[in-house]
């Protein structure tokens, strides 16, 4: 009777022994990290000029895709007119997912005389169509539309 209590209590603790090595913990997969950059460069908007950068997603997945500004003032010029540009302010967007034929856009403004902007689309998939325009806001009318290539 002792012989079997004893391997009963051998048994349990083996058992008890496993299940603490062996912890199946489930992690949560990171996101895929954004490795894709389409870069409208640096522009300058007159007052009535907006700059709207949209995204597509022509992939047969999901992705996800998010938006950066970054702005620059004008800093100080040189005889031949070359004028240093100087990191005013960033911003970047929340994550925005998607689905196969949705797309998203971010709209820029100008903040004014001597400044410029950057916008930046990052995306984690290169399923990405992605294009800039420059419009006037009070006419309606498209200057400039920019499709915006992979490197």
């Amino acid at each position: 009777m002792r012989r079997k209590v004893t391997n009963s209590i051998a048994v349990a603790l083996s058992v008890l022994l496993a299940l603490m090595t062996f912890n199946s913990k489930t992690h949560a997969q990171p996101p895929e990290k954004e490795k894709y950059v389409w870069d409208t460069g640096v522009v300058s908007l007159g007052p009535t000029e907006v700059l709207r950068v949209s995204g597509l997603n022509v992939a047969l997945s999901d992705g996800s895709v998010r938006f950066r500004r970054i702005n620059y003032m004008q800093d100080a010029c040189d005889a031949e007119g070359v004028c240093k540009l100087t990191l005013q302010s960033t911003l970047i967007t929340s994550v925005v997912p998607l689905m196969p034929g949705q797309g998203a856009s971010w709209t820029f403004t100008g903040l004014g005389p001597g400044t410029y902007l950057r916008a930046i689309v990052l995306s984690n998939t290169p399923n990405l169509r992605v294009n800039a325009e420059i419009f006037d806001t009070t006419t309606g009318e498209t200057r400039v539309i920019i499709g915006l290539c992979l490197p």
